[in-house]
């Protein structure tokens, strides 16, 4: 390992211990030494639903079991709308939605049990208009839809490290290409 490498994970290491530090202090808690379990209480609660609410009963989060069976944390703006879900999709892999005022989806990052991560933009019909992601071997790719869904301009790399790009018009047909 070079000096500049050992350089920066002691001074990550440094950030960290300073924040717990920071957060031992402004909590009143000394994390370092261990706390003595009360008799009474348990360490492991089982539920199938956990809320967070405020001193007037205001939903601010959720995490819970959607009726599929599958883990989900959400997170409520002050009207009570969904702005954010954290979960895995149905065995797919974890993503995370991020909705507008009006709880329309409006991006969504997502990884695939293959270990693709893609990132998703929507409009306010919550239809994909653009798409980053990474294909095998890491190689990156870019995806424009137009209306319907269709996808209108395409970026990738190829896998010998090549940039390629074509546009299509609203029948498909392809209008420009760059190798």
């Amino acid at each position: 390992m070079n000096k500049q490498a050992r350089g920066m994970i002691l001074r990550n290491i440094s950030i960290l211990i300073l924040a717990g530090m920071a957060g031992c202090a402004t909590t009143g808690r000394n994390t370092a030494v261990p706390q003595q379990a009360d008799p009474g209480v348990s360490p492991v609660i089982s539920t199938q639903e956990l809320r967070l609410v405020d001193a007037d009963g205001n939903l601010h989060a959720v995490l819970m079991l959607t009726e599929e069976g599958h883990p989900e944390f959400r997170l409520y703006d002050e009207e009570g709308n969904v702005r954010a879900a954290l979960g895995l999709a149905g065995g797919k892999g974890p993503g995370l939605v991020l909705r507008d005022r009006e709880n329309r989806a409006r991006a969504v990052f997502f990884v695939s049990d293959d270990g693709g991560p893609t990132i998703s933009l929507l409009n306010e019909d919550s239809k994909v208009c653009g798409t980053l992601g990474l294909l095998a071997g890491g190689r990156a790719y870019v995806n424009l839809t137009g209306p319907g869904e269709s996808s209108r301009m395409t970026f990738f790399i190829t896998e010998d490290g090549h940039p390629v790009g074509k546009a299509v018009d609203h029948e498909g047909k392809e209008t420009w290409t760059m190798h």
